[in-house]
């Protein structure tokens, strides 16, 4: 579904008499977008607001829909609204489809669940099951022949369900089936369900919960992930019985949708953390990994960035500073630390700040005030040297070296040092150098959600990733 229309009436709760016929456009680029043949302000003028906290609408296909957190994108009109025509276009934060949400104030739930690419490749068991049996039968021409009948039997997997807090989150097996005229297609999703004890706004379930499980699962496959449709429901004051919930709702947000390119041949890998190996600790896994999001989000998103924007990345360097910058994001937030004790490196300024004159102190103590943090090059020298073992037999480059070829490449992009030119890393030495820091983190990421070093370079040593590197020299001799 990434491009849907509905064409209906829309109104303001306020003025539900005044509707205005328009089309709703749903995408994965631009998110909710509302264009309408006239205005929602009935007298509107030069000064037309242009935020609405929520829009009201009935479509054919679906039936009621609330649009929330909506501002104006355009407006064309004739010279007056009563005489002429006008085409207003809105864009909105959240589209639900099902129901009318009029109150001001952002709706809150108890419960959504969320379809995530790649989390039933990742999981990879199906409860489908096919037989053939063979009988006798007779053809048209009265010949005996042998018939095959296909049986096919579903037995659902059984659900996982895991306790993050104040969010439960169950995995459930869910049965799909495409029919057409000449053919009937079976399949075997799996939906995450989160619960919460007290609702929730939307805002919050996608930033704080949903985004952070499908980073995992983008972590854990090395394929990009997106939630391919959100839903909820809005539960009944007082339900015939326990339990039920009423008007299920579909939920649509450009906030939601991450744009994805074709895939890349050199992201087809096996699973970072196979779903075997993560099944007998999943609820300790995935707490730490929501913890360890918690914690570190942007630089886990500068690593992830990589592989969904890897079709953006058309030079080689624009993924190599990535890497570099999660690299290096990544060392100073789990790794904090000095180049020397504070005490020392205070006594050390204030001596130098003496031998300086009262006009020069002031510019120097500004520029001194970070000089006790450990540079690139030695964050670089520490992660590479923390996992020196995993690459003993694919390079004899002592990581000092490493990490100091990196530095002098990253700063001559970055800061652009004509001396530096000459000793840059080429174009292929770039691209080695890309993919280890993104094994080096993978690696420290792996031992941070509780596998041991062992494990964890076991499954890195098993990747496709790790082969391009073990066979990286006689690639570049070729």
């Amino acid at each position: 579904m990434d491009l849907t229309e509905h064409i209906g009436e829309w109104w303001l709760p306020d003025h539900p008499t005044h509707r205005v016929a328009g089309t709703l456009l749903l995408s994965r680029e631009d998110g909710p977008i509302l264009t309408l043949l006239g205005s929602l302000d009935d007298g509107w003028g030069e000064n037309f607001p242009d935020q609405y906290s929520a829009i009201l609408g009935e479509v054919l296909d679906v039936g009621l829909v609330t649009l929330r957190g909506c501002w104006t994108k355009s407006l064309r009109s004739s010279r007056t609204h009563k005489s002429g025509l006008a085409k207003t276009v809105y864009g909105a934060h959240w589209a639900l489809l099902g129901d009318h949400i009029p109150q001001r104030e952002a709706p809150r739930f108890h419960f959504v669940a969320v379809e995530v690419s790649q989390l039933t490749n990742w999981i990879g068991r199906s409860g489908l099951m096919t037989t053939w049996t063979q009988r006798p039968h007779t053809t048209d021409s009265n010949d005996e022949a042998t018939a095959h009948d296909l049986c096919v039997s579903y037995l659902p997997p059984s659900s996982r369900y895991i306790d993050l807090g104040a969010v439960k989150v169950s995995i459930d097996p869910s049965m799909q089936r495409e029919k057409t005229s000449t053919s009937v297609t079976l399949r075997n999703d799996y939906i995450l369900k989160f619960s919460a004890r007290e609702p929730i706004c939307l805002r919050e379930w996608t930033t704080q919960w949903i985004y952070p499980l499908v980073d995992f699962v983008t972590f854990a496959t090395g394929v990009p992930s997106r939630i391919e449709r959100m839903r909820t429901s809005i539960e009944i004051a007082n339900p015939p019985e326990p339990d039920i919930l009423a008007h299920p709702l579909d939920v649509w947000s450009f906030l939601r949708h991450r744009h994805l390119v074709p895939s890349d041949s050199r992201f087809q890998d096996q699973p970072v953390i196979s779903f075997e190996r993560a099944s007998s600790r999943l609820d300790s896994v995935l707490n730490a990994w929501m913890d360890l999001h918690r914690e570190i989000a942007g630089t886990l998103r500068l690593y992830l960035s990589i592989f969904y924007n890897h079709g953006r990345f058309p030079y080689t360097d624009a993924e190599f500073l990535s890497a570099v910058q999660a690299a290096e994001s990544y060392h100073r937030r789990k790794r904090p630390g000095t180049q020397s004790s504070e005490l020392n490196h205070q006594a050390r300024i204030q001596r130098v700040l003496k031998s300086q004159t009262s006009k020069d102190r002031q510019w120097l103590k500004s520029r001194l005030r970070h000089s006790n943090e450990k540079n690139l090059e030695q964050r670089i020298g520490a992660l590479v040297d923390e996992t020196a073992g995993l690459f003993s037999d694919t390079t004899s480059q002592d990581p000092k070296v490493f990490a100091e070829e990196v530095a002098r490449t990253r700063n001559f992009l970055t800061h652009y040092d004509p001396s530096l030119a000459g000793s840059r890393m080429s174009e292929l030495e770039t691209m080695r150098a890309t993919q280890i820091l993104l094994l080096v983190l993978r690696v420290q990421v792996v031992k941070d959600l509780g596998f041991t070093d062992a494990e964890s370079n076991k499954m890195v040593r098993q990747s496709r990733a790790f082969s391009r590197i073990q066979n990286w020299v006689p690639i570049i001799q070729e």
